[in-house]
């Protein structure tokens, strides 16, 4: 039950949003509200015909009411903020969701790469698997940036709006359509190319939010480092760790190709050797981007200083 405010300052008109269970209970109610609502009625509308009165004078509130609210949202833009950020909420935990399964799926596609019982068809089956599995894990990765860039401004931990922000999205759109354009041309020159640009990308984009969140928890800014805000700046710092790790895990993904085409002649024990020691390697990092990623989502999450 809830009541609105008239003009003059006293309650007005009474609601019930509860559902009553029986015809009894729903007679009960509207006897309930119409006693507690009848009084205001007639003083604003006459008591020449109670039921029209009262009709009217809570058709009125409920107008006023929704005035009120249109107007506050308009000043302080609540209404679209809200809604804006609980899209980009939506968006940051689908692409969470799809970084952490992704790198689970090809940690666990890695232990048929390497079995040596399987034939090697089956096995660069497996491998191609990794891949496919892998491209969802990196659009993931590339998709959490802009999201928890442009949530950060909603929040006033990070002060670039506007245009920044859509430089911010213009710029990892691109740089997404590069990724996959490497994944959909892996395995020829070309893709080889764009796999390069790709990693060349990452080695300014990494040490630029590195330094960024280490001047921001050192005091000189861009991003807000006061009471409750520095979960932001350590998030960044962390996604900054999370994207050496993925980059030390693209090596090795590659290595793999490498390795199967040699393979691909002819049984070779010393690269059966070498792609085992890689793949290990890569699950001691997967073990760290894994406690990297939860670490950035409970961050994100609990906000907690």
């Amino acid at each position: 039950m809830f009541s609105t405010t008239t003009r003059d300052g006293r309650e007005g008109a009474v609601f019930d949003r509860s559902e009553p269970e029986t015809e009894a209970e729903r007679v009960q109610q509207t006897v309930r509200l119409l006693n507690r609502n009848r009084t205001h009625a007639v003083e604003d509308y006459g008591d020449s015909d109670p039921r029209f009165a009262l009709v009217a004078y809570t058709r009125a509130a409920q107008a006023r009411a929704i005035r009120r609210r249109r107007n506050r949202d308009q000043q302080t833009g609540t209404g679209k903020m809200l809604s804006t950020l609980a899209v980009l909420k939506w968006g940051h935990i689908v692409a969470m969701v799809y970084w952490l399964g992704g790198e689970w799926g090809v940690f666990q596609t890695s232990y048929n790469v390497v079995n040596r019982a399987l034939p090697i068809e089956e096995r660069r089956r497996h491998m191609e698997t990794a891949y496919r599995i892998d491209i969802l894990a990196r659009t993931g990765i590339l998709l959490l940036f802009p999201l928890g860039w442009h949530m950060g401004h909603f929040w006033g931990v990070q002060p670039f709006g506007g245009s920044a922000i859509a430089a911010v999205w213009i710029f990892f759109g691109l740089w997404l359509a590069l990724c996959w354009a490497a994944f959909i041309r892996r395995e020829t020159d070309t893709g080889i190319v764009l796999t390069l640009w790709d990693e060349r990308i990452r080695y300014i984009v990494i040490p630029t939010i590195v330094i960024a969140a280490l001047t921001s928890l050192a005091g000189y800014g861009p991003f807000s480092v006061g009471a409750s805000q520095k979960w932001y700046s350590i998030k960044i710092l962390l996604f900054g760790g999370a994207l050496i790790i993925g980059l030390l895990l693209r090596f090795i993904m590659r290595e793999w190709s490498a390795l199967f085409r040699i393979l691909a002649a002819g049984e070779n024990a010393e690269v059966e050797d070498r792609l085992e020691q890689s793949i290990r390697c890569g699950r001691s990092l997967a073990y760290l981007y894994w406690i990297t990623i939860l670490s950035i989502a409970f961050l994100g999450c609990t906000k907690p200083f």
